[in-house]
């Protein structure tokens, strides 16, 4: 019965590349909604003043940084999304 053996294993690959699959979202969300929120607070508080111009430029290096590194998680998923 090797067929019932090979069948089994194929269905416990489908059922790991699933729970994989239902992972993948909440971590994409995770991974692009944390530093968006700390983005967000860093330019509201540059926006309230009092800030020292090299702290404005020092806060916006790094959100554009940061920016970039978002950026590239979404070309990959959009990739990924595609090559599905």
């Amino acid at each position: 019965m090797p067929w019932i053996e090979q069948v089994n294993e194929l269905l416990g690959r489908l059922e790991q590349a699933w729970q994989q699959s239902e992972g993948f979202n909440p971590d994409v969300a995770h991974e692009l909604r944390t530093p968006l929120a700390i983005l967000t607070g860093e330019t509201e508080l540059l926006l309230t003043g009092g800030a020292s111009m090299d702290v404005m430029r020092e806060t916006l290096a790094s959100s554009l940084e940061e920016l970039r590194r978002r950026s590239t998680i979404v070309s990959d998923v959009l990739f990924l999304s595609r090559a599905d």
